[in-house]
């Protein structure tokens, strides 16, 4: 219990020192200034604080651009219609042949011979396909876009 109370007074003491050793000084912009500090009792110390003096930096900024992908490369697909033309060739209907006929002369005799028939042709149309119908594609470039930013550098 003793101990308890030699502490307590102990510290009593430092603080009462302390703060009588601060009992001169008085406030200044920018930190604590005093001349001397007296010390009751004891003896005198001559104290000199460095007033800090502050001093306003201007924020330097740095503007970064970089590339932003607004819209990414495309392919569009497109229809490629077929090429059809229309062609026109001769086709023969029927061959040429040799047929037996019978026809009767002025006096009304039978008479029979071969006839040579030739061929015949017609002209018939057609479309050919020349080249076939297809998709193509169409490829769109991607788009960019600048954006800054403001970034402080000190």
């Amino acid at each position: 219990m003793n101990k308890i109370i030699a502490a307590a007074a102990i510290a009593a003491t430092a603080f009462s020192a302390s703060s009588a050793a601060f009992a001169g000084e008085r406030y200044v912009r920018g930190g604590y200034h005093h001349h001397r500090a007296t010390v009751v009792g004891s003896y005198t110390k001559h104290v000199v604080v460095k007033t800090v003096k502050y001093r306003v930096v201007p924020v330097h900024y740095k503007i970064i651009a970089r590339k932003v992908l607004v819209r990414p490369a495309q392919r569009v697909p497109y229809r490629v219609p077929a090429i059809r033309r229309q062609v026109a060739e001769t086709v023969m209907i029927k061959p040429a042949r040799r047929i037996w006929t019978i026809y009767y002369d002025k006096y009304g005799r039978k008479i029979g011979c071969w006839i040579d028939k030739p061929a015949r042709y017609a002209t018939r149309y057609r479309t050919v396909t020349i080249r076939p119908a297809s998709i193509g594609y169409n490829v769109v470039p991607a788009q960019y876009r600048t954006v800054t930013h403001k970034v402080r550098v000190r």
